[in-house]
């Protein structure tokens, strides 16, 4: 697998640096702390092939507190006002599964977007696994569920097979398409 150009946006980059740094090991990967940071990175450079952005952080004035639910929803709302536009795959991270289902709501709001949704509560090891099968999920369209077990990945013999159109869903133990 070739390496590719990501973004990652991380409110807690201190928290998550053994998750960032196996992800350097593998890919070309900019961390920034903050969504100003990277609403200047995103117009300076376009060729980003992967963002991954917290969901729950500051908003750093760009946005209010009843827009982003008081901080809670900030990576929803950044993506709705910078990346979309962008047709970039995104996933979305954070330590609460309490999130899964405002990132159903905008999936939803994007039936042509790549989007994934993973809990942060999971090894470094299976967070840089399920990235890399979700990117190559996005741009070779595999059609199999595939199971996070015993520190192993391989593919379900019960793979879901839905619509090619319809985004991605990663989550702590499976990522579908």
């Amino acid at each position: 697998m070739e390496k590719k150009k990501i973004l990652v946006i991380d409110c807690n980059l201190a928290d998550d640096m053994v998750f960032i740094n196996l992800l350097m090991n593998k890919h070309e990967v900019d961390a920034v702390k903050s969504i100003d940071t990277a609403k200047w990175k995103l117009r300076s450079s376009c060729d980003y092939e992967l963002i991954i952005s917290e969901v729950s952080m500051p908003a750093d004035g760009l946005y209010s507190k009843d827009q982003t639910s008081g901080d809670i929803l900030t990576g929803f709302v950044f993506f709705f006002h910078e990346i979309e536009r962008l047709k970039i795959p995104v996933i979305f991270w954070t330590a609460s599964h309490g999130l899964l289902e405002n990132f159903k709501n905008v999936r939803d709001r994007n039936p042509n977007s790549k989007l994934g949704f993973i809990c942060k509560q999971t090894e470094e090891n299976h967070l840089v696994c399920m990235i890399d099968l979700f990117y190559e999920k996005v741009l070779h369209y595999i059609d199999t569920e595939i199971n996070i077990e015993s520190k192993t990945i391989q593919e379900s013999k019960n793979s879901k097979l839905l619509n090619h159109s319809e985004p991605y869903f990663v989550d702590l133990d499976r990522i579908c398409y």
